[in-house]
């Protein structure tokens, strides 16, 4: 006999567990989002301050490539970033409708059926941000500032 069994937990227990794992789910989606939205608007703050940085204590000009490949590589990083918060909360998305359909299930007169949980997804799969919005806007605005930096670097001052 398993802990579901009708015998064992009643309808309205079942309910209450769905709808209890499915309030979890949207809940920590929507902590990993903030979280996700406070580092990237402290990576954008850190990237304005270091162009107001350099356009004040910066004398001469750096490397090309030095500068470029920096940049690149604060966008590349934070773009795994965002991405890998995007695969999370949209397992988390997915897993918060399962339970809220199974929820209607158990008040429809259905017996419970655990079958169906979403597998976590894989990093394969991370192209669905490309139809996510904000995580587009995220890196975008993130290359806009790191090609803002690099641009000031090499062509803020005459070199002196």
């Amino acid at each position: 006999m398993s802990w579901y069994d009708a015998d064992v937990v009643t309808p309205k227990e079942q309910f209450d567990c769905c709808a209890k794992q499915a309030e979890l789910a949207f809940n920590s989606r929507n902590a990993r989002r903030d979280h996700e939205f406070k580092i990237t608007l402290g990576l954008w703050g850190l990237l304005l301050l270091t162009v107001q940085f350099l356009v004040t204590k910066l004398d001469g000009r750096p490397n090309l490539f030095v500068c470029v490949g920096l940049a690149a590589l604060v966008v590349v990083i934070h773009a795994a970033f965002v991405c890998g918060i995007w695969l999370k909360s949209a397992y988390d998305e997915k897993v918060f409708f399962h339970f809220r359909r199974k929820g209607a299930e158990i008040i429809a007169g259905h017996p419970y059926d655990p079958s169906g949980l979403p597998e976590p997804l894989m990093i394969r799969e991370f192209w669905g941000v490309v139809q996510d919005g904000s995580s587009l806007f995220q890196i975008g605005t993130t290359l806009l500032l790191a090609a803002l930096c690099v641009v000031v670097v090499l062509w803020g001052k005459p070199a002196g």
